[in-house]
């Protein structure tokens, strides 16, 4: 059994897994902001150093940063590392003394999943992109129906990329509208409500795009 605290909820998850005897795992270890002392030294440097305890390396094989190529100094990505364990079977207990140590925010398990389903996204145009779609289980809703152009659905979200080539004549337009005349022209109460409104008034823009005022973009 495998034990995580997280600290924003405060709660403690268990998870069952299973590992075969004698196979490697991996371990990923993440320091506090700010820490700076032996025990990521000893992680930079793949060993055991006066101060960091020894108890924590043993069985490691190796470790590397896991953003190996996108570090950035000072940065978070540059305080996360992954350990890997010559025997699955003590996975659990490195986890625990990991977790118990001064200074590492988390540790996990590393682990990959695999989804067991029908691989018909790969013959679309953008299947490297379309990863999330699988998460979803969107293939086996495609077994039964690909959608109908009768049936509208509306998003409620921060935003919707116009230009994807996935969306190109694929967005309702309103009939009853006439674009960019700046004149309501159904009468709903919103000008020129073409494909949407944008309900957002944000009196601060926290990033990139349109939130200042409610308009049809």
């Amino acid at each position: 059994m495998v034990c995580t605290r997280f600290r924003a909820l405060g709660t403690l998850l268990c998870t069952l897994v299973a590992f075969p005897l004698n196979a490697q795992s991996e371990l990923i270890v993440r320091l506090e902001d700010g820490y700076n002392g032996p025990l990521k030294t000893a992680l930079e440097e793949a060993r055991v150093v006066p101060g960091a305890p020894a108890a924590l390396f043993e069985d490691v094989v190796s470790v590397h940063r896991a953003f190996s190529g996108h570090v950035q100094t000072g940065s978070w990505t540059d305080r996360v590392f992954v350990l890997a364990l010559d025997d699955a079977s003590l996975t659990a207990r490195q986890l625990n003394r990991w977790a118990a140590t001064p200074g590492v925010r988390y540790v996990q398990f590393n682990g990959t999943y695999d989804l067991d389903i029908v691989d018909d996204l790969d013959d679309e145009p953008f299947a490297d992109s379309l990863g999330h779609l699988r998460v979803i289980r969107a293939d086996e809703a495609w077994e039964q129906t690909t959608g109908s152009a009768s049936v509208l659905i509306g998003l409620v979200d921060t935003g919707l990329y116009m230009e994807h080539p996935d969306f190109v004549g694929q967005v309702w337009i309103n009939p009853g509208e006439i674009p960019d005349n700046g004149i309501d022209d159904d009468g709903n109460g919103f000008v020129d409500d073409v494909n949407g409104y944008d309900f957002v008034d944000r009196s601060v823009n926290v990033g990139s795009g349109d939130y200042y005022v409610r308009d049809n973009d």
